[in-house]
């Protein structure tokens, strides 16, 4: 703010004065903001106005069945087909407003019948790895040589 007004005009605009911040992997801290006022002839001396920026891990949102209504997708499977059924739609969207990577997808069949009924994935030609708890139905995706990897690479691989 610059330029020759009344005192109250100044102090209207600094009073509105706020503090704004639109995503991104942030850490949590104090930020400051420094303020200081000029009559033409002289600076007054900054003050500060600290602000606790506290993070919050929004958590990923996994829909089944992309972009159509609802979180949930459904198909038919055929016993003795020989044709085994996607188990999500190949809409898939998987979103994380804090971050573009994740740490593990779990694909767990409730309640399976018997050691014959099971999920499966191919992660070939990716930097995922799964393994596969048969007792427990529990399909698990994770990075290969990392601690996280990217959502895409997740994306990629369960459509």
């Amino acid at each position: 703010i610059s330029g020759l007004a009344p005192l109250s005009d100044y102090v209207d605009v600094l009073s509105q004065i706020a503090y704004e911040h639109h995503g991104g992997n942030s850490t949590s801290g104090i930020r400051e903001v420094k303020f200081s006022v000029s009559d033409g002839l002289d600076y007054s001396i900054p003050d500060s106005v600290f602000i606790l920026f506290d993070t919050i891990n929004n958590p990923p949102i996994v829909d089944l069945n992309g972009n159509s209504p609802g979180l949930h997708f459904e198909t038919s499977f055929t016993e003795d087909s020989g044709v085994s059924v996607l188990a999500v739609s190949p809409n898939l969207i998987i979103t994380d407003v804090d971050s573009s990577m994740l740490s593990w997808a779990r694909l767990i069949l409730n309640k399976p019948i018997d050691y014959m009924e099971y999920i499966s994935v191919s992660t070939e030609n990716s930097q995922l790895i799964h393994t596969y708890d048969n007792i427990l139905g529990i399909l698990t995706i994770s990075p290969s040589n990392q601690l996280q990897a990217p959502i895409l690479d997740f994306t990629s691989v369960l459509r």
